[in-house]
């Protein structure tokens, strides 16, 4: 029963949700995003250096925060043990991208075969 309601659930959904209709959703979307991020910038001013440099508050002797920052002082251990994850991230993306490249190769390979 519970297979024969999610088919049906499947073929609704596919009737309303096309590749058509999912292109129309990214682009108002992305346009939507366009123009928030224009007015933000047009209202909210242009510049984020000056943002940096003329809204914030002195911590004591004469040390700025800007209002939305906030200074940390990393001990070089921390310092080394991100450097290290990042360096694996680095290495498993170079991995998932040289097997990918491989995957391509092979159905290029496979469709000349065929033919």
């Amino acid at each position: 029963m519970a297979v024969l309601a999610y088919s049906l659930g499947k073929r609704i959904i596919n009737q309303h949700f096309t590749i058509k209709n999912a292109k129309l959703i990214s682009l108002a979307l992305v346009i939507s995003l366009l123009v928030f991020h224009t007015a933000s910038r047009y209202y909210g001013g242009g510049d984020s250096c000056e943002w940096l440099l003329s809204r914030g508050r002195y911590l004591g002797e004469n040390v700025w925060q800007p209002y939305g920052c906030i200074m940390h002082k990393y001990k070089s251990n921390k310092i080394h043990q991100n450097n290290i994850v990042f360096s694996n991230i680095t290495i498993l993306l170079h991995f998932v991208w040289w097997a990918k490249n491989q995957l391509s190769v092979q159905l290029i390979c496979d469709n000349f075969t065929k033919n």
